[in-house]
């Protein structure tokens, strides 16, 4: 390459940077994703270009452990406060279990949202039984979760209800029957995968087809999920891991990675990178991680 022309590739590289910065700046009615770092658990924000908001997860003590911190209160919401977030038009709550339900409370306090969607499946935790007491009490629209669902979310981005299907056979258990979202606005797609597995994975592999913008992977990187299948069919461009540092599952498990890599997908986790957001205008994607508002153990 001569001079010449190197000097025309590298003003024409700095150019589609000037422009893409321009594109994905602040304030230009992006779809924002975020990731928040709750530790062993599970909470994500999604905002729509005119500043909806839906809030999926809420964190919560993992494996039974009784402890007085509560990410809902510590986390969740200094973050959706930072974020902007007066009002929440919809909650989902995947599954009941105390790692993504046990911040609930916290946030319902503080919030009236529109709609409550979880997988309706009965679980007997102290913080679920307040997660639903809130519901009513507030007079929050409640609705069960089921594949073929959508929220209304408006500015052309839809939230669909991927799994569990109509039907779900009951002896699923409560991570294999989480709820299952998948986010779309124009030529970007997200997948949520909660703490869904293989099963729900083979289920939609058939049905679906990548790339997808960003996999938040099932099961906080176990390895009952994420398929070198599932990740062929879907092709990731990057994978979000919501997972506590030091955690006592081995979380993320090494062949987990190890699929992750040999597929090309860019990873993000959140013990290591802290939260994570993914900002789209549709077309152009931009990720990455950032220090969150609030405090975590």
């Amino acid at each position: 390459m001569n001079l010449h022309t190197g000097a025309k590739w590298r003003a024409a590289v700095l150019l589609v940077g000037l422009l893409w910065a321009w594109a994905l700046r602040p304030g230009r009615g992006l779809l924002r994703v975020v990731v928040l770092d709750v530790g062993q658990g599970d909470s994500i924000l999604v905002r729509t270009p005119s500043g909806k908001a839906i809030l999926i997860d809420a964190g919560g003590p993992t494996g039974g452990l009784k402890t007085a911190f509560d990410p809902g209160a510590s986390i969740v919401v200094p973050a959706l406060r930072a974020e902007g977030v007066r009002h929440l038009d919809a909650v989902v709550l995947t599954h009941a279990h105390d790692d993504h339900a046990g911040g609930m409370p916290a946030v319902l306090s503080q919030y009236r949202p529109e709609t409550v969607l979880d997988n309706g499946r009965p679980y007997p935790s102290a913080a679920y039984r307040k997660f639903l007491n809130a519901v009513r009490r507030k007079g929050i629209a409640y609705r069960t979760a089921r594949a073929g669902q959508k929220l209304s979310a408006g500015d052309g981005v839809t939230v669909e209800v991927l799994w569990p299907p109509p039907g779900a056979s009951k002896e699923l258990d409560e991570n294999a029957a989480s709820t299952v979202l998948r986010l779309r606005y124009r030529k970007t797609s997200v997948l949520l995968m909660a703490d869904a597995g293989f099963e729900a994975e083979r289920y939609l592999a058939v049905r679906l087809r990548g790339p997808v913008a960003l996999l938040k992977i099932g099961h906080h990187g176990s390895r009952t999920a994420t398929s070198a299948e599932w990740l062929q069919s879907i092709r990731p461009s990057a994978a979000a891991i919501s997972v506590g540092a030091g955690n006592l599952f081995g979380h993320p498990s090494p062949p987990v990675l190890e699929r992750l890599e040999a597929s090309g997908t860019r990873i993000f986790r959140t013990d290591r990178d802290g939260a994570i957001r993914l900002e789209s205008d549709g077309s152009l994607v931009r990720i990455g991680h950032f220090r969150q508002k609030g405090t975590r153990t």
